[in-house]
């Protein structure tokens, strides 16, 4: 078994040796050259038309060094993936010959990983306890953690790590009973300190009390004085209203009075004057009622006479449009007696559909 690795020529691309382009190279110079030395009128119809001549030669071959790039290019493409292929078919070989050896070298590097990660923890957790409560916290807490550490067994199953364990052991313990008395030392400190704030609270609060109690009484005197001399400024002030009150019924019934025999005179003068003024109403509308009775007869007889007029004059057009009809029967064979009553049942709409227009 030789462990030696894989080897290959290797080709290295030269961009300028790009022989595709050579015949358009040896060209190029003798078209600048041409297209130099070319000298048209553009104001002439002529120099015009050399000029596209020129231009649409020059394009022809911008063309062919078109199509030589596009099909030299697609060559190069076709080789760029069938190498990218191989190689790729070559790689995954050689991979599945490393993986037949890197898995196993992987399970122990992980177990490693994991072995130590877990007794890192146990080192990582003194730390931490040595760093515990350290601005802030309480006795209790820290006794607490003092008793986590305790219970931490620093033996043969850290392996390398045991020694390290036991040293961060030691130290955090050492802090955390130094915490612990700086703690049990602050809080006795801090309850002295509430004890006394708390009986001079007491103090101040009995003081304040007393004098509450001494403001309430003078001000209570105070207020039974001042209510005894209200009593007495309400009751002069009822008597005064007494007094005023009877003087103002006195005065309130004699208006009363006054206000009564004159509503009594202005209801009596009231009535005389709407009794007058209801004989004038009624004789106004007497006047007007007889007036309109009048002038109903006097349109009754004129519409009578303009109907009697024309009833008049409707009858004479009747009988001489009767006596057309009839002589007009008479005139086409009809006997006279015959050709009267005809008409005169079509008059009175005896005879159905048949109409006699006046």
């Amino acid at each position: 078994m030789t462990d030696q690795p894989l080897t290959g020529e290797l080709v290295l691309f030269d961009p300028n040796n790009l022989k595709v382009f050579d015949k358009f190279e040896s060209e190029l110079a003798k078209l600048a050259e041409d297209n130099n030395k070319a000298i048209f009128n553009y104001e002439d119809p002529k120099g015009i038309k050399d000029a596209k001549s020129h231009i649409y030669t020059l394009k022809k071959s911008k063309s062919a060094v078109e199509k030589v790039r596009k099909h030299t290019k697609k060559e190069s493409l076709d080789y760029g993936r069938a190498v990218d292929a191989r190689a790729k078919e070559i790689a995954a070989q050689l991979d599945d010959m490393i993986l037949i050896h890197q898995e196993p070298i992987d399970a122990i590097e992980t177990l490693e990983k994991q072995r130590i990660e877990h007794h890192q923890k146990s080192i990582d957790m003194l730390k931490d306890a040595a760093m515990a409560f350290a601005t802030e916290g309480t006795a209790e807490l820290v006794s607490y953690r003092i008793t986590q550490v305790e219970q931490f067994e620093a033996d043969e199953s850290l392996e390398e790590f045991q020694e390290q364990a036991k040293m961060l052991k030691a130290y955090a313990l050492s802090e955390l009973r130094d915490r612990r008395d700086q703690y049990v030392a602050a809080e006795a400190q801090a309850k002295e300190q509430r004890e006394a704030y708390d009986k001079e609270q007491n103090r101040l609060r009995e003081i304040r009390e007393e004098n509450i109690r001494k403001e309430a009484e003078t001000k209570a005197k105070a207020e039974a004085e001042e209510a005894a001399k209200q009593e007495a400024e309400n009751a002069r002030r009822r008597e005064q209203q007494i007094e005023q009150d009877k003087r103002d019924a006195i005065k309130k019934a004699k208006d009363a009075a006054k206000r009564k025999a004159a509503n009594a005179k202005a209801r009596e003068d009231k009535l005389k004057q709407e009794h007058q003024e209801a004989l004038r109403q009624a004789k106004i509308n007497a006047d007007k009622e007889r007036k309109r009775i009048e002038q109903e007869r006097e349109e009754q007889e004129r519409l009578d006479r303009e109907e009697k007029e024309a009833r008049g004059r409707d009858d004479a057009n009747k009988l001489r449009v009767m006596t057309e009809a009839v002589k007009a029967l008479v005139h086409y064979g009809c006997p006279e007696d015959q050709a009267a009553e005809t008409v005169r049942l079509i008059a009175l709409g005896k005879i159905p559909n048949l109409v006699i227009e006046y």
